[in-house]
């Protein structure tokens, strides 16, 4: 027996000496807490801050449906995309430069994120740069933009096809609308009197093949009569006159009468012959969705806006303001492959979050006909433009010479400005260069995704490193 008690307490020993050994072989920092972090950024393609608005550096504990909860706040600054320095909010470069620093552990929270604020905005602004918190030597922390392999994936198109101003060819050019656009031709047959009438009958020999079915036959047409109906062919709403008529039937047979040398009647076939009036060829506007979707941004606090910057803009002196170029390297110059005519003037299709809808407003449309546009987000430039233009303004006069680019960009719900974009560039496309382009009965102009968020590219979307020092 006391052999026994000795063996169990050796095993008490040696369970406590293996706890105590690896218990002390852990690293030290998940012994004891940290209560002090110094975080370095370093920035790619991060846009320089509008006047007005700064950037925020947060961590947070909860999303719930990708809104942030919870969120500690860690230093507002603003950026100078030219010359890479972090300002502080009056626009004076930081002391401390990259580095920022967080009275707490940054470890003991599962996000890191950069928003967008207005100066003096407190609560959580829209959300453009997050990552996940793991631990650094695992998992490096690179901020992101929301989504990014989803929008980095969408394709879209637009279209320069009139519409409020009815099919008036001599305005197509005056539109942006982001969708496909087809011209399509319906045939309708006009019919006036039902002229004769005869019944096809068609026989089967075999009774298995309408077991448990009664068999109907058509034994006359009666109440012959002429009527209107409304068809729609996108925007446009035309009259045809069709027949009608009733039909009287009888049961032929059931099954049970059905044999192979007894055959029921189991179907009729009806031939009309109609007097008929002029056929019309209806020729009409098809605006169609082709998109890859874009992703909704909602409820990170995002929505999308289309521009279209040109120079014919400002021959008309219809611009609302200038282009607020992107954080990219090459957009020096006015007409480079990028961003053609980037000092011309500028106009707005309108913000949207679905691109299966239409956007927020469509205020230069045709007042006469205000319904009359696609369901999709875009805009004709016909009426009502800014600095009083009332006439088209029309963006492809043709010759040869591209004039400008169509773009989208994602905006800030809190974005302080609607005379210029947030300079966020989602897509871009040069403006057609011929009248013949614009003048086709297909027009589908797809658009160049910019998104990329890899490092060391030169166009595409901000991306934050960001390396922690645990104290």
């Amino acid at each position: 027996m006391l052999r026994c008690h000795k063996r169990v307490l050796f095993l008490v020993l040696l369970v406590g000496s293996i706890t105590l050994y690896f218990g002390c072989s852990q690293p030290e920092d998940i012994m004891t807490g940290k209560s002090r972090t110094i975080l370095d950024l370093s920035a790619e393609r991060l846009p320089s801050s509008p006047p007005g608005m700064v950037y925020q550096l947060w961590v947070a504990d909860t999303m719930i449906n990708e809104s942030i909860h919870e969120a500690v706040p860690i230093a507002r600054f603003c950026y100078d995309f030219d010359t890479d320095t972090y300002l502080d909010e009056n626009g004076l470069p930081r002391e401390e430069g990259n580095r920022f620093e967080f009275d707490g552990d940054v470890l003991a929270y599962q996000w890191l994120l950069i928003t967008v604020q207005r100066d003096l905005e407190t609560s959580v602004g829209p959300v453009m740069l997050i990552d996940t918190i793991i631990d650094p030597e695992d998992h490096p922390l690179d901020l992101i933009f929301p989504l990014s392999d989803s929008v980095s994936q969408s394709a879209l198109e637009f279209n320069m096809e009139s519409s409020s101003d009815g099919r008036d060819p001599i305005t197509d050019g005056a539109a942006i609308w982001f969708s496909a656009y087809f011209e399509r031709v319906a045939r309708l047959q006009d019919t006036t009197a039902l002229a004769s009438w005869s019944i096809d009958t068609v026989w089967k020999d075999s009774f298995t093949e309408n077991d448990g079915d009664s068999v109907r036959s058509i034994v006359d047409i009666s109440n012959i009569r002429d009527t209107v109906i409304q068809r729609i062919f996108g925007f446009d709403t035309v009259e045809q006159r069709i027949i009608l008529y009733d039909v009287e039937t009888y049961e032929e047979c059931d099954s049970g009468q059905c044999t192979p040398g007894n055959p029921c009647l189991l179907t009729t076939r009806v031939n009309l012959t109609f007097s008929t009036g002029a056929d019309t060829n209806m020729v009409y506007d098809a605006f169609l969705q082709l998109a890859y979707p874009l992703p909704d941004y909602s409820s990170y606090g995002w929505c999308y806006k289309g521009w279209v910057v040109s120079s014919i803009i400002n021959d008309f002196g219809a611009s609302l303001g200038e282009v607020t170029p992107p954080a990219w390297i090459n957009y020096n110059t006015g007409f480079d492959s990028l961003l053609r005519a980037i000092d011309g003037g500028l106009l707005t299709t309108g913000k949207f979050t679905d691109i299966y809808q239409p956007d927020s407003a469509n205020p230069y449309v045709d007042g006469a006909n205000p319904a009359r546009v696609p369901p999709f987000p875009g805009e004709d430039f016909l009426k009502n433009l800014p600095g009083g233009v009332d006439q088209a303004v029309n963006l492809v006069p043709g010759g040869g010479v591209t004039k400008g680019t169509v773009f989208i960009t994602l905006e800030p719900t809190n974005y302080v400005t609607d005379t210029t974009n947030f300079p966020l560039f989602v897509m871009t496309r040069d403006l057609p260069d011929t009248r013949r382009q614009v003048d086709d009965t297909v027009q589908v102009f797809i658009m160049n995704n910019r998104t990329n968020y890899n490092r060391d590219v030169y166009i595409g979307f901000p991306r934050v490193n960001v390396q922690i020092q645990r104290f």
